[in-house]
This record gives C-alpha cells, sequence and structure tokens, in this order.
C-alpha cells in the first residue's frame, strides 16, 4: 500500500490533538488517535507506525508541507506535542498562491459545463473561490 493512503485523515487527527489545549498527547495517544480517526473513516481497523506520525510531523512542519509549529514538551522521560501557537490549526490555513492558481485551473475546465442543470453547483464554488480571494487579500 502507498504511505500516503490516508494522510488527509493522519493530518487531519493530528490537527485535533495538536489543538486541544486541554490534554496532552504523547506518542502513543497520537498513533492510539490516528488509528481510531482512520478506522472510523474506513471502517477497518488500522495501525500506524511511530515511524510514520514522526514521517507525517515532519512533513507537517516543512515548506512543502503547512508549516505547522508544532512543538515537543518534555514531562518527565516522555514527550508530548502540540502546537507552540495556541491559535494554529491547519483549517485557519490561508490559501497560498500556488492552491490559488490550481483552484483558478480547476474552475476555469468547470466552467465549459456552465448551463448544464447537473453543473450548477460550478456558479457557487466560483463565488466562493472570489470571496475568498478577497477575504485574504484584506
Amino acid at each position: 500500500m502507498a504511505t500516503n493512503k490516508h494522510a488527509i485523515i493522519r493530518y487531519e487527527a493530528m490537527d485535533r490533538c495538536f489543538s486541544n489545549k486541554g490534554r496532552k498527547f504523547f506518542i502513543n495517544d497520537l498513533i492510539a488517535y490516528v488509528s481510531e480517526a482512520i478506522k472510523e473513516y474506513t471502517g477497518a481497523e488500522a495501525s500506524i507506525s511511530r515511524r510514520q506520525i514522526f514521517k507525517d510531523m515532519d512533513f507537517m512542519r516543512s515548506e512543502s508541507g503547512f508549516r505547522a509549529p508544532i512543538a515537543s514538551y518534555k514531562e518527565g522521560k516522555r514527550t508530548y506535542y502540540r502546537y507552540s501557537d495556541r491559535n494554529y490549526s491547519l483549517a485557519m490555513q490561508q490559501i497560498n498562491p500556488v492552491e490559488a492558481d490550481l483552484l483558478k485551473t480547476t474552475l476555469d475546465m468547470l466552467g465549459r459545463f456552465n448551463g448544464l442543470p447537473q453543473f450548477d453547483f460550478v456558479q457557487e464554488l466560483a463565488l466562493m473561490y472570489v470571496v475568498k480571494l478577497i477575504w485574504t487579500k484584506a
């Protein structure tokens, strides 16, 4: 299987853990939480390795990832993880120029189906895109 099979599910689950101000997530807690999130999504048992969690954290921190401010904190001999910026969340990320360009290209392509009843949602998507661009530039 590809290593990124459930990457988005893993990133979103880890984001919820790192954003949780009321609980400390140690590596075993992260593994259990992410495995459970995948199980809920797929309906099948999932086992995530420590190595995969650490690779995901490295990607989330990277420039090519989300540039997430994931910090590690020692508590005795164990280490827990959370965002150093308490207000950070992947959901609050602004759209970057590459994503904006890809979205524009996609909307242009979908625009060719304008006027067909089964593609009425394209107009709504285009409007949401314009509103998002205006909001991020403000």
